[in-house]
């Protein structure tokens, strides 16, 4: 069988600790300089041929603008033509095709320019002087050219003799124009000329340096292939160790077992002796409470407290025994040995205290025990462990069962009633009813316990202890929770006005939350329930981890002005002296000191451990806490609390929890019963 891996001591694949290939450091450098360099060189030949075909495209540019000209020259004596033949028609549709041959000229001027402009800072780099006065000069002789053509067309409105008179005074510049053309012509032909012969010295320079970094590339190919496939072997060891390893523990996690299973299985029906190791046995542990000491904790506290569980586990375990992390706080245990004794003995291993951050903390496990795997394969054999396990935590916890086929049976019923969980989240199948608590001396209601109950649309009304555990074990508690204060909170706001306080309790998981306090907040200011209305009860384990955090939220949770309770007080084994520290308004007595803790109702007639329950009060009134006591059951019990100082009852003596329209039903029966009281004092009176 594998051997076992119990902690993060085991053997892991060796990674590489060489970097880039191998291949040595200078080499690199030798390449990448080279490589920079033609880089360089193939970018600066791309520059300069760019530049080049810009030059090219100012010739053209050039051409056309000389054509343009000649073209309106051309314009000025067809002009001057139609005008002594005194075709006016003619004449008047030749003066628009000046104005069109205007334009164009000072577009294609335009673009002359640009050109111009990119070029000028290769130029400069080339070493070829380009004047700027001659673009000027340029610009100066197309606007003079322009505007001697524009006047001389406008000349011919006048009179065919006084134009006559006119013809030996025109000069429309012409051969200024040209002459400026060809000037700026000259200076980018020999630009052109000069960035084509450095873009060849250029490109050749490119492709040597690229030839040479080929062939030093080839020349370390080889070393680096080698090097590389070392690497590569080497970090697929460590894929395939991760793989098969939870990353926290470093034990295998479901695949790792899965593997050790089917190996462990199929040798078995290969030999078919069972005598000299026995048959596979499949154990599924999962941890009581670990949950709370998590959300408590922390996570990085938690997970410290995950990997000594697994210490402890393993230390049970024999050559050949294969402990696996099946997820969470969930353990995976395959053997050969006696699984019963196995089971019995991890138990007893993780009995003794765990010790964090200097507090002491008890865990247990409920272990179910699968000892016949013949003909299952590994999904089918941790299925029935897990149902096993399952029967352990309803039996008591802290235990292990062995399974049954029987069990099957409602196996499935439980998996498809947490699917419906999740829809019902969604479906809003989930409603709030409300238990009194009554004032033990006055009578009358001063708060209501808001417990949640869920409308299951084939099963009726499912009760929390059937839906609560895996609530907790999903993490959709949470969830939940916002859930029902958002359902109370809207729903009290009725009965404020009487002022009864509306009492919701908070998971430990909520209580953790970083985002409780604007969950709260925002259940307040969308509800329109005033904030001294709002009670939160507080299970006293909850409080009882980190003080300075658990302080804190308090604080935050005080400065919203609700009332803060704290839950089931007397359960959680803690630290009494931490409760000065806690700014809570209400201390609640657990209900198993006052009608037992075994699901019957162990003494009607006294309360069922009166001096712990006398203890409690008096402590609660050196802290000044008002005190509401849980179970109530009979006027033997109410009569006792009040004669010992206890503020509130809550229990069925008063009332079972009822929805909204009762509640209004409730207070109305107590608002007359007041009234006759009053009545009936008057009359006496």
């Amino acid at each position: 069988m594998t051997p076992s891996v119990t902690s993060d001591t085991a053997e892991r694949p060796e990674t590489s600790k060489r970097r880039g290939f191998g291949v040595p450091g200078g080499a690199w450098i030798v390449l990448g300089v080279v490589g920079l360099l033609s880089f360089a060189a193939v970018a600066t030949s791309v520059v300069l041929h760019r530049h080049a075909a810009e030059r090219h495209a100012v010739l053209e540019s050039l051409g056309q603008l000389e054509t343009r000209a000649t073209g309106q020259a051309n314009v000025v004596w067809r002009g001057l033509t139609l005008r002594m033949a005194g075709e006016q028609l003619s004449f008047v549709s030749l003066r628009g095709e000046e104005l069109r041959g205007r334009t164009e000229i000072a577009k294609e001027f335009k673009n002359l320019l640009d050109l111009q402009e990119r070029g000028v800072q290769v130029n400069q780099w080339l070493g070829v002087d380009t004047d700027p006065e001659v673009m000027e000069t340029l610009r100066e002789g197309t606007g003079s050219f322009l505007g001697a053509v524009h006047g001389a067309m406008g000349m011919m409105a006048m009179q065919p003799e006084r134009v006559r008179l006119r013809l030996g005074q025109w000069d429309m510049r012409f051969g200024a124009l040209m002459a400026a053309i060809d000037a700026v012509r000259d200076g980018a032909t020999a630009s052109a000329q000069a960035s084509s012969e450095a873009a060849g010295q250029v490109t050749a320079v490119a492709a040597g340096g690229t030839l040479l970094v080929a062939g030093l590339f080839v020349f370390k190919l080889g070393r680096m292939r080698a090097r590389r496939e070392r690497d590569r072997r080497a970090f697929e060891a460590v894929l395939s160790h991760q793989a098969g390893h939870d990353p926290l523990t470093d034990l295998p996690n479901r695949r790792g077992f899965k593997q050790s299973f089917d190996t462990v299985s199929a040798m078995s029906v290969a030999t078919g002796d069972h005598q000299a190791s026995g048959k596979p046995a499949v154990l599924f542990l999962d941890l009581d409470g670990f949950k709370l000491v998590n959300d408590t904790y922390g996570h990085k506290t938690g997970d410290q407290l995950l990997i000594n569980t697994a210490v402890r586990i393993a230390s049970c375990l024999a050559d050949g025994d294969l402990l696996a992390r099946q997820g969470g706080d969930e353990f995976l245990v395959l053997t050969q040995r006696d699984s019963a004794a196995l089971a019995a003995s991890m138990i007893a291993a993780l009995a003794p205290p765990f010790t964090l951050e200097g507090n002491e903390v008890f865990l247990s496990a409920s272990v179910g025990v699968l000892d016949d795997v013949e003909g299952l394969d590994a999904e089918q054999a941790v299925q029935r462990a897990d149902i096993a396990m399952y029967a352990a935590k309803k039996a008591g916890r802290a235990r292990a069962v062995v399974f049954s086929e029987d069990m099957m049976d409602g196996a499935p019923e439980r998996l498809a009633l947490e699917a419906d969980f999740r829809r019902g989240l969604e479906r809003d199948e989930f409603s709030v009813v409300y238990q009194p608590k009554v004032g033990l001396r006055s009578g009358v209601t001063e708060s209501l316990e808001a417990l949640v109950r869920w409308n299951h649309p084939t099963r009726g009304m499912v009760g929390p202890d059937l839906f609560i555990p895996f609530a907790e074990e999903t993490g959709l508690i949470s969830e939940l929770g916002r859930v029902v204060l958002e359902q109370a909170c809207h729903e009290a706001v009725r009965w404020q006005d009487r002022g009864v306080v509306i009492a919701v309790n908070l998971s430990p998981v909520q209580f953790r939350n970083p985002n409780l306090i604007n969950e709260v907040r925002g259940a307040l200011s969308e509800s329109g329930l005033r904030p001294e209305h709002l009670e939160l009860e507080i299970t006293e384990s909850a409080v009882m981890g980190d003080v300075s955090e658990t302080v804190a939220v308090i604080n935050e949770l005080k400065a919203l002005g609700v009332r803060l309770a704290i839950d089931d007080f007397g359960t959680g084994y803690s630290n009494l002296a931490h409760l000065k520290h806690f700014n809570v308004d209400v201390l609640k007595i657990d209900q198993a000191f006052v009608r037992g803790g075994n699901g019957q109702l162990d003494t009607p007639d006294h309360l069922c451990d009166g001096a712990i329950v006398e203890a409690v009060i008096g402590m609660a009134r050196a802290f000044d806490m008002h005190v509401v006591a849980e179970g109530v059951e009979t006027i033997c019990h109410a009569d006792e609390l009040r004669g010992m100082g206890a503020d509130v009852g809550q229990g069925y003596f008063f009332s079972r929890p009822v929805d909204g329209a009762g509640i209004d039903a409730f207070l109305a029966a107590e608002a007359e019963a007041d009234r006759d009281a009053d009545d009936a004092d008057d009359v006496a009176a």
